[in-house]
């Protein structure tokens, strides 16, 4: 019997060995699949991981910067466009102010005209002779 248990521990050995290198090499073609089609990833360190972390976040924080100073930049223009229509409003209107005035002046200056024409024609003297 001690024969049946040594063969029998034997053919359990290979058994083991053959089923550790089925599943290695299933494991392995694995890899080997997955390197071939998305292009050969490897597995990669924690460092190299941090590094490449670090850097995404700097492009981040560049392009957020980015955004941001256009942001900012376009606020400016608006509140420069702003101010130049304010300003332009205001000067339009001290002109329209102007004009209302000037306009004013001349109204009240033909009036007198008109009174002074009136008078010197029923009196018959014309004050702006004398």
């Amino acid at each position: 019997m001690d024969i049946a248990a040594d063969v029998g521990t034997e053919i359990g050995l290979h058994a083991k060995q053959a089923g550790y290198q089925a599943v290695g090499g299933f494991k392995e073609f694995g890899s080997e699949f997955f390197k071939q089609l998305f292009g050969g990833l490897k597995g990669q360190s924690k460092d190299e991981i941090d590094a490449a972390k670090l850097a995404d976040d700097e492009f981040s924080n560049q392009a957020y910067g980015q955004q941001v100073e256009q942001m900012y930049t376009e606020f400016r223009a608006k509140q420069a466009r702003e101010a130049q229509m304010k300003k332009e409003v205001s000067e339009q209107q001290k002109e329209e102010k102007k004009l209302e005035e000037l306009n004013t002046k001349r109204a009240q200056r033909q009036d007198v005209t008109n009174a002074i024409g009136r008078s010197s024609a029923e009196t018959g003297k014309s004050y702006g002779a004398e």
